[in-house]
């Protein structure tokens, strides 16, 4: 394979025809009238809506090049489109009826939103029978665009026929963002010298200069370098295997050369598109770190956010799911680009309208690399980050997003990430909220995959070692996963079922020891921080307190841990806790019961449960088990009105001992919190209180939990 293998100037030419509209699509903006008769139309108060294409007919109307079409069949993730197909099929709804566009007014702008008749899989019983409901419940948003007067797109003019998400034309942009990142982003400087926490340069690189052959590259290590060596990184889904990795055999033949041939596409594409941007060194972790050295693995490990941190680029695989997805992908133009029509009825305030796919980036557009551990601190450590997605190539650095389509990048407030870590995130952390940011980030990070669950701090680790730096936080402060100052708070996050559904191994399917119980980072699922979702908190108690926490690292202080331990103070309640499912609601939800020996927090209205262990399924339908309950903190409202909640740990003994716990869940308490105070026999009282002489302690234990 040689260079001149690669050639980004292949397009359509004049096979694309932008704006064309099919007939269906034309009567949306023709006329008033032409939005039909009842029940086939609505107008209420700046919204229509009428039906429009079944799922076929939309296919065939975009491959007949419908530019809108072509728009809103680009915004129906794979699973939807799978389900809508299927319901055609089997005639559950009709053709002329699957598929619906609702155009309306949010505030100053319109919005083009296309909703699909939905089949539930597993409906109740007698649930399609009560025509009603089915009509309330059975519409879901499967596409939404943008619509915008002519005059407020700020999209690209010149709109690329270019078949390809990478041309030549896309290169020179890429050199333009850089060139501009580097002479004019003075923002991008002053973040740079966070996120760079060490000034340090990967063992080992990548020589690109093709001084032997085009063909041949050659691992060296970088020792003779000097420290500020320009040089790119690569972001990428191993995929399970790779094909061609660094081990301690091939070694001496890396150093002598590598033929690009022996290499997996992504890899390959990274080589030459590093080349063809003027950087002659380029890190890839499979090609610059021994995997059948555990040594060399987890020193480079520990060290892999400097890497990314210090690089003057990372390239981004955003679109693969493996190391042989490569980073240039077919696409329609068409699926990319804005559509410009003139609209002839009075809906609008002008007659010429552009529509686009919404943002810098929807969800899908990231994906799949957006799902992955390691990519969540790659991206977010980065300086700059060129991600190359399936339609087109996105920029990113602390000062600009920018995509082919908008080049000169959108405000900051127009950006929405959908969870994922931005570079803006890291201006935010000096604020006061710096410590609910933090907390964000993890939450944000515990729903990304990663292929080894023991890898859930050492992948975390160089975002840890910065938010630390602007924090002004010692390195002591950081005990496996959770900042110490506010650690009272830190540890009552409780598994949460993500935005979207991703595969997550329950806790007692974990081989090895990742971290204490009580830490996040034990659990390979998503969690959350419910402590954190009030409104109009007046005040709060706090009922235990936290007389050691302490971690084992094992090696670096941020990385993964041998073990830990936390000494805590506080009162003790055995707790029954059980479950039944809602069947009668569409959402299936679980519903808990707390019973107390002694009649303890019997005041209390209701309560809900996590456990970390989520050995119940969905479909179960019920679960009992016994607890021990330990109140932690409560948000207490002043009006009468307002029910307030009491928030603690749910505990098990270990058997080691006779004070030794561990974490099983998180219970809340909901109700007028005083109410539920005076009910317990003892007294549960605020932890300062139990200082006080006139107070009786015999209710507190010392206990540890591991």
């Amino acid at each position: 394979m040689s260079l001149s293998y690669y050639t980004l100037d292949q397009d359509f030419g004049g096979r694309i025809q932008f704006d064309k509209l099919c007939e269906l699509c034309s009567k949306l903006f023709d006329s008033e009238a032409a939005w039909g008769i009842e029940p086939y139309y609505t107008i209420v108060n700046d919204r229509r809506y009428r039906f429009h294409h079944d799922i076929r007919t939309l296919e065939r109307s975009a491959d007949a090049g419908c530019h809108l079409c072509n728009l809103i069949l680009s915004q129906i993730n794979l699973p939807d489109l799978e389900r809508m197909r299927k319901d055609l099929d089997e005639a559950f709804v009709s053709s002329c009826r699957q598929i619906g566009i609702l155009i309306h007014r949010i505030e100053h702008y319109y919005k083009l939103q296309v909703n699909a008749w939905r089949r539930y899989d597993s409906p109740p019983s007698g649930y399609f029978a009560e025509f009603d409901h089915i009509k309330q419940q059975a519409w879901s948003k499967i596409a939404e665009l943008d619509v915008n007067p002519e005059e407020q797109d700020y999209t690209n003019e010149e709109r690329s026929t270019s078949y390809l998400n990478c041309s030549n034309a896309t290169l020179l942009q890429i050199a333009q963002w850089m060139g501009e990142c580097l002479t004019s982003h003075s923002k991008c400087f002053d973040i740079q010298t966070v996120t760079a926490t060490r000034d340090i340069l990967p063992l080992r690189l990548l020589d690109l200069a093709p001084a032997l052959h085009p063909d041949l590259i050659k691992l060296e290590y970088t020792e003779p370098l000097p420290v500020h060596t320009v040089y790119a990184t690569l972001s990428h889904c191993w995929g399970g295997h790779c094909k061609t990795s660094l081990t301690t055999s091939s070694l001496a033949k890396f150093q002598t050369g590598i033929h690009l041939n022996t290499l997996p596409r992504t890899f390959q594409e990274a080589v030459l598109l590093t080349r063809k941007l003027g950087i002659r060194y380029l890190w890839i972790d499979a090609l610059c770190i021994v995997q059948d050295s555990h040594q060399d693995w987890s020193h480079q490990a520990s060290l892999m956010g400097d890497f990314y941190a210090n690089s003057s680029l990372t390239i981004s695989a955003t679109g693969s799911s493996d190391s042989d997805g490569g980073l240039y992908h077919s696409r329609s133009p068409l699926s990319v680009w804005p559509c410009r029509i003139t609209a002839k009825w009075d809906c609008f305030p002008v007659d010429k309208l552009v529509l686009n796919r919404p943002g810098w980036a929807e969800e899908r557009a990231l994906e799949p690399l957006s799902t992955r551990g390691w990519a969540f601190q790659e991206w977010l450590l980065s300086k700059r980050t060129i991600h190359l997605s399936k339609d087109q190539v996105r920029w990113e650095c602390h000062c600009l997003a920018a995509s082919e389509v908008y080049p000169k990048g959108l405000e900051d407030h127009d950006i929405d990430f959908h969870g994922l870590p931005t570079k803006s995130v890291i201006k935010l952390l000096e604020s006061e909220d710096a410590s609910d940011l933090w907390r964000r980030i993890r939450t944000d990070y515990s729903e990304k995959h990663l292929t080894v669950a023991t890898d859930k701090l050492t992948a975390f680790a160089g975002i840890a070692r910065m938010v630390h730096k602007v924090l002004k936080s010692p390195k002591e402060d950081y005990v496996a996963g959770l900042w110490r100052p506010e650690l009272m708070t830190e540890l009552l996050w409780e598994r949460h079922t993500p935005r979207k559904e991703v595969k997550v191994i329950r806790k007692d399917h974990l081989s090895q020891y990742i971290a204490p119980s009580w830490s996040w980072a034990s659990i390979d699922g998503c969690i959350w921080y419910p402590l954190l979702e009030v409104y109009n908190e007046d005040q709060s108690g706090v009922y235990a307190d936290i007389v050691e926490a302490k971690t084992f690292p094992q090696g670096d202080e941020y990385g993964p841990v041998n073990s830990g331990f936390l000494i805590i103070r506080g009162s003790l309640y055995y707790v029954e806790l059980a479950s039944s499912l809602d069947t009668s609601s569409k959402y299936r939800t679980r519903e808990w019961k707390a019973s107390f020996t002694q009649g303890l927090f019997s005041t209390h209205k209701w309560s809900s449960a996590s456990l970390d262990n989520d050995s119940y399924t969905r479909s179960a339908p019920s679960t009992k088990d016994s607890f021990f309950f330990l109140p932690m903190r409560s948000t207490i409202r002043s009006s009468e009105t307002f029910e307030s909640k009491l928030i603690g740990l749910l505990l098990e003994k270990t058997g080691n001992g006779v004070h030794q716990y561990r974490r099983s869940g998180l219970l809340t308490l909901y109700g007028l919190v005083k109410d539920i105070l005076v009910s317990c026999s003892n007294g549960l009282l605020p932890i300062d209180s139990h200082h006080d002489k006139n107070v009786d302690t015999s209710s507190l234990h010392t206990i540890e939990i591991v």
